[in-house]
């Protein structure tokens, strides 16, 4: 097994680890390194900075409209472009898809604590998986865009400082 310089940190019982995907197909693996941040692969979220996920209005909603901007984006336009307005979306949980959204979400923005780790797993075997912490509280929401991400729609998620990277390939159970 590799061995991982963390400048001598110990992990307290109380800190987590999470492994973060980047998005489908690793797409978002160069927006979170370069912007030393985790970023939920949902466009058009609109979470409110500051304010706990409990106290957002219409998440599961946010959750289907993110969804549908983000398969239309991915080719799935048999339909004109997704509305934008919550209220044609539902307000519940009803299918497999958006219950693994809505933990992401929770994940994100609710369970991952300030000075919890994340380790980011490159698509490329040979790629640098980065460690980092997270630097902010649950409610410190992050708005990024990006051109070639969904043509600039808004992604939101967390800072983190990067510790130290390590090659996929060190790590069998990796790939």
């Amino acid at each position: 097994m590799p061995e991982i310089d963390l400048r001598s940190r110990s992990i307290s019982p109380q800190h987590n680890v999470y492994f973060v995907r980047p998005g489908k197909n690793y797409h978002l693996y160069q927006p979170f390194v370069h912007s030393e941040a985790i970023i939920a692969d949902l466009p058009f979220l609109e979470l409110q900075r500051g304010v706990a996920l409990e106290e957002q209005a219409s998440v599961i909603n946010r959750i289907h409209r993110s969804r549908a901007i983000r398969n239309w984006y991915r080719g799935d336009r048999e339909n004109a472009f997704p509305s934008r307005d919550l209220s044609v979306y539902p307000d519940n949980v009803r299918d497999l898809g958006i219950s693994q959204l809505k933990s992401v979400v929770e994940r994100y923005f609710s369970e991952a604590k300030k000075g919890d780790l994340v380790l980011v797993i490159p698509g490329s075997i040979t790629s640098d998986a980065y460690i980092g912490e997270l630097t902010g509280e649950p409610s410190d929401i992050i708005t990024l865009s990006y051109e070639y991400v969904y043509n600039n729609e808004p992604l939101q998620g967390r800072k983190v400082k990067w510790l130290a990277t390590t090659k996929k390939n060190l790590w069998p159970i990796l790939y």
